[in-house]
């Protein structure tokens, strides 16, 4: 009850309305549950005293009793069976002849194959919190390049202050030459990985009941390993993970069987069953983003995995070498967070010359690109698929408008940096504003679905606007409604009056202001900056500042000035996925978009070290 994290408004409201219900005095109801208040040595002695054969009630479950069950569940037909009374006495006198013998007990119950729970190595024996003192207020001082940890081994640490409380979180990624090097690489570590959790499945039973969690992921740049919870034994975990890793020993087949058919039951749901607009997105990556694994070949590639092609894949992944780059922030002192990472990179091969790319993460110039149509003086790619689902009634139309290019971190100038700031402002109040208008317009008084939203859009270095719509309507009026939107919007800003404009934009600064209420919510918000390997973790008040000054935002007619430009030029990708009552000419095919990848201008990420 002490260590546990802010509740969520919903979830305290639900939580505290099922306590009310339980036999719990009036001001127990947060902490009923978890809390024990009063020790009552008696009490707890006529419980114990209850625990015997008398007070017994035997369930024994197992394919072999099946000759003993001669009843029938009513509803789902489950066979069942009484024990007879001399089954129930042999059982239950060769049970009561020991209870007075603690000895004689133990041994009749190892015979039968009963044992008590072994240690759990991982319950944390240390609950002490490690830095006293209590942050101001205001102050929420940003994560700091841990030092002393090698070369190509970048781990940003930050020690808890605001929280309080005895845990910690480390996320840890290793990007790997081997997986970057191909779509059947990257599924190998990947489903080498899974086999990995399979097998540690047992382990992290234990680790969850001692309040552990860990997550081992592969992906196309390589593994990534997450750890979180209390830190007395949070070494110990990432200490198991790494060796499984690096021993990487021959996996078993009924394992590989099992993740084999999960990973392939997954392609095929996604493929099959995914939403219509999971689909047009997907779709749209398909044009624009690098690196993009089609699904579909991703399903073909693993198929034909057999145990070969992942016994040793890890192992090769780390002799040729990774680089690492994670965060460590919570209940953890500078120099346990340096052997934190010690602990990995002593098992690991951490190589690389800082001259090669660790990551080909990049978004396509599509002002560049011949294909496409250009219409008004803007540039359209239009994708036609028809849905998978051939019970889904649903379409849906997804629209990204481009909105502006954002420097690569680490290179830009002040002038730049202020430059991004400005384009990221922009998006966001524009995006404040046209979410609500959009939602009312195609969703409140046109009526055209259930699922209709705009969004601000920042992939990699790319500043975009999302339209989308899913529809029994069909997707050519979709498009069409949408485009009206689109075409409104310069005049739909116009026509705010000044408070209007203004209580929208400080909206934004007032959602920018909000801080963590967890130490959960904290770590990932400086995640966010290292997986984007952007890395700003100060960028928050710099967008506050420019929002509340900056006379390009302040000026309502300046914003009006920037959308008619911005929406006129910007080019578009528009992806329309039909219903099932619906049907359409396929439009760009998938040799036609990896034909146009070929010849992309892309615009990098931070990709370098």
């Amino acid at each position: 009850f002490r260590f546990q994290s802010l509740l969520d408004p919903t979830t305290a409201v639900q939580h505290s309305a099922i306590s009310m219900h339980q036999p719990y005095p009036i001001e127990m109801v947060f902490s009923g549950g978890l809390l024990d208040e009063h020790w009552d040595k008696k009490e707890v002695q006529e419980h114990l005293d209850m625990i015997n054969s008398k007070n017994m009630f035997l369930r024994i479950v197992g394919r072999e009793f099946e000759d003993f069950c001669d009843q029938h569940e009513k509803w789902y037909g489950t066979t069942y069976g009484t024990a007879s009374d001399e089954v129930k006495k042999d059982i239950f006198q060769s049970w009561t002849s020991t209870e007075s013998d603690l000895t004689a007990a133990v041994q009749r119950a190892t015979e039968d194959g009963m044992a008590l729970p072994r240690r759990n190595p991982f319950i944390a024996e240390r609950l002490d919190v490690k830095l006293e003192k209590e942050y101001p207020k205001e102050f929420w001082p940003a994560p700091d390049v841990l030092a002393g940890c090698g070369s190509n081994v970048r781990v940003f640490f930050k020690q808890d202050g605001r929280f309080h409380i005895p845990k910690t979180n480390v996320s840890l990624a290793l990007f790997a030459p081997f997986a970057l090097d191909s779509q059947r690489r990257a599924l190998q570590v990947a489903a080498a990985a899974l086999c990995r959790t399979e097998e540690l499945n047992e382990m992290s039973y234990d680790a969850e009941c001692a309040g552990l969690v860990y997550r081992l992921v592969g992906d196309p740049e390589g593994l990534r390993i997450s750890v979180s919870g209390y830190d007395d034994k949070l070494e110990l975990l990432l200490n198991r993970v790494c060796h499984r890793l690096r021993d990487d020993k021959p996996i078993d087949e009924a394992v590989f069987g099992r993740v084999k058919d999960r990973l392939l039951q997954g392609f095929r749901n996604t493929i099959n069953q995914r939403p219509p607009y999971q689909h047009a997105l997907e779709l749209i990556r398909a044009l624009t983003a690098r690196p993009y694994h089609r699904l579909t070949t991703s399903l073909d590639i693993a198929s034909e995995f057999t145990t070969a092609d992942v016994n040793g894949v890890i192992k090769q992944m780390l002799s040729e070498g990774v680089v690492i780059e994670g965060l460590i922030e919570g209940n953890t002192r500078e120099d346990e967070a340096r052997a934190i990472v010690k602990e990995a990179t002593d098992m690991f091969t951490v190589a690389g010359d800082g001259k090669q790319p660790i990551t080909r993460r990049a978004i396509a110039d599509l002002s560049q690109v011949e294909d496409g149509t250009v219409v008004d003086g803007h540039k359209e790619f239009i994708i036609t698929r028809p849905g998978a689902n051939k019970d889904e009634r649903n379409g849906a139309v997804v629209m990204s408008l481009h909105l502006g290019w954002q420097k690569s971190p680490g290179s830009a100038s002040p002038q730049e940096d202020a430059d991004d700031i400005l384009l990221s402002c922009r998006g966001n109040v524009l995006s404040q504003i046209l979410s609500q208008k959009f939602f009312d317009s195609l969703r409140t008084k046109q009526q055209l679905g259930y699922i209709v939203q705009s969004s601000l859009r920042i992939v990699e270095r790319e500043v975009s606007m999302l339209f989308l719509v899913q529809s029994e309507v069909s997707v050519l009026e979709v498009q069409k409604r949408i485009e009206e939107f689109v075409r409104d919007i310069p005049e739909m800003i116009s026509s705010l009056t000044d408070e209007e404009y203004r209580d929208y934009a400080q909206a934004v600064v007032d959602n920018l202001k909000e801080t963590p209420k967890k130490q959960a919510d904290e770590f990932n918000r400086h995640m966010i900056e290292i997986s984007s390997r952007r890395f700003d973790f100060d960028r928050r008040p710099r967008l506050i500042n420019t929002i509340e000054t900056n006379p390009e935002i302040q000026d309502k007619q300046k914003m009006v000035d920037f959308a008619r430009t911005a929406f006129a030029t910007g080019s578009r990708v528009w992806a329309r996925v039909t219903g099932s009552a619906e049907s359409l000419p396929d439009e760009f095919s998938d040799e036609e978009i990896d034909s146009i990848r070929d010849k992309h201008t892309w615009v990098e990420s931070n990709s370098y070290f």
